[in-house]
């Protein structure tokens, strides 16, 4: 039988990889009835060393947010769009991807499928 503490191993060495995704956006999905989804995104970002980096849409390769030098921080971008779209974080001085992101647009489907019969019915 493995003593008590074995099984909290795994544990202990996924603490380790805390720092594998430093960026996070949220949120990223949208539900709208509408022709185009129009709501604020937080971007969070926290690094071991002072880090610029750019969050640019991949479609258009446009820079949506900038920021020079800081191991952590907080922003919130208001953004629209119309279909789902792939976002990437890339550091401003070497060109390298850090993080993407999916914001995934979703329309609900209303035209469900009505009762034939009524619900109280046996048939």
């Amino acid at each position: 039988m493995k003593p008590w503490w074995y099984l909290s191993l795994p544990l202990l060495s996924c603490a380790g990889n805390a720092q594998a995704n430093p960026v996070y956006l949220s949120p990223t999905h949208c539900v709208t009835t509408q022709l185009t989804c129009e709501l604020p995104i937080s971007l969070t970002w926290k690094f071991e060393h002072p880090t610029s980096f750019c969050l640019i849409k991949e479609s258009d390769s446009s820079n949506l947010y900038c920021h020079n030098g800081a191991t952590s921080g907080q922003v919130t971008i208001q953004l629209q769009y119309n279909k789902s779209e792939q976002l990437m974080v890339v550091d401003s001085k070497t060109g390298l991807q850090i993080q993407q992101f999916t914001l995934k647009v979703m329309v609900p489907n209303n035209a469900l499928r009505k009762r034939k019969r009524h619900a109280w019915s046996i048939l």
